[in-house]
């Protein structure tokens, strides 16, 4: 099977980045966990290419996932975008497409064909 993207995913409860990620390699991508903004910006900066996609959770000790998915679109702008949240709200939907460009906000619980698609 070849790889067709590179998936990190930015969330800070190990149990539901380690099952994103799980859910993610059952197709052709690899994935890359980190559980901080500060360790994903380490991650993106080391990768000798741009990572495909960034998954990233809303609500994270220190950082907001759409001021860290606005960053990196504006450092990688090639990067796609998801954000994942547990408490959606207009203002975040705003917030997500006006800073961070995403291509999808999805809520958790979110069904994995939802996230595969």
């Amino acid at each position: 099977m070849t790889t067709i993207a590179r998936v990190l995913v930015v969330d800070d409860d190990t149990a539901v980045a380690r099952l994103l990620a799980r859910l993610i390699e059952t197709r052709p991508y690899t994935c890359v966990v980190a559980h901080s903004a500060e360790e994903a910006l380490g991650v993106l900066e080391e990768a000798e290419e741009p990572y495909d996609v960034v998954v990233c959770d809303e609500c994270m000790p220190g950082a907001r996932g759409t001021d860290f998915l606005a960053f990196v679109r504006g450092r990688w702008p090639a990067t796609r975008s998801i954000l994942l949240t547990g408490h959606a709200s207009v203002e975040t939907a705003l917030r997500a497409v006006n800073r961070g460009q995403v291509l999808r906000i999805l809520t958790k619980p979110c069904p994995a064909e939802v996230l595969l698609e």
